[in-house]
């Protein structure tokens, strides 16, 4: 008996032995770090708006009606042109059209030189940057060819075509409808390229390459033609 708790002994100590585990040197725990927490970036930290401004996600809103510039105006306000049917706003407000003359444009509800031109006053005309505006510009012995429009208008019948060239400081030109003798002379040349123009004492407003009915015929009006705005020799100092 004393033998078999002997060997009992024995097997439960060679157990223990065998399960029985030692760290080496090189072992390195397992560690798991906490994810690092970003703080969220507030868009609108550095933003300051105006009275009546609120900053929504970085940009600056209004709390009532809309933003212009950096004002905010009621909703039914305009705020540039292009807001109004008519094409003309002034202080917020649509007014009726206005017409401003060739080479310039409408700017808050006054026609001002468009880009790429320059008001010549001695022409009291809005040139193209370059052009002469008058002799002192050019060298000597050369003088300015002042800046002109002109435009070719065609009356056309079922049995001819008639054009005729109108132009500034000229004469009025003549048409014939039937045994009718019609004279056209140009009023103004718009920013839009219509022309205005009195035909036997009647006005009217001809659109570029668009044929308009006249009694029994039509008219068409083939845009504005832009000559001079250049310096050439002076004869007169020539033959001197």
């Amino acid at each position: 008996m004393a033998r078999y708790v002997l060997l009992l002994l024995i097997i439960l100590a060679a157990c223990e032995t065998a399960v029985k585990t030692v760290p080496t040197a090189n072992y390195t725990p397992t560690v798991f770090d906490e994810p690092e927490v970003i703080p969220a970036i507030d868009p609108c930290a550095n933003v300051t708006c105006s009275a009546g401004q609120a900053c929504n996600n970085g940009a600056c809103t209004c709390s009532t009606g809309k933003l212009c510039g950096k004002k905010c105006i009621p909703n039914n306000a305009c705020c540039k042109n292009t807001d109004c049917d008519t094409g003309n706003c002034v202080n917020q407000t649509c007014q009726t059209a206005k017409e401003c003359a060739y080479g310039q444009e409408l700017v808050n509800g006054a026609c001002e030189c468009a880009p790429g031109r320059t008001y010549c006053r001695e022409q009291n005309r809005c040139i193209k940057q370059g052009d002469c505006c008058f002799h002192g510009n050019c060298p000597r012995f050369e003088r300015c060819q002042p800046t002109i429009y002109r435009s070719e208008v065609c009356l056309n019948q079922p049995d001819k075509k008639q054009c005729r060239i109108l132009g500034e400081n000229r004469n009025p030109e003549e048409f014939l409808l039937n045994t009718t003798r019609l004279r056209m002379s140009p009023i103004k040349w718009l920013a839009n390229g219509n022309m205005l123009a009195v035909l036997n004492k009647e006005n009217l407003t001809l659109q570029a390459n668009k044929t308009i009915q006249y009694n029994n015929a039509s008219l068409i009006y083939k845009g504005i033609e832009e000559l001079g705005g250049y310096c050439e020799p002076d004869e007169e100092k020539e033959e001197e």
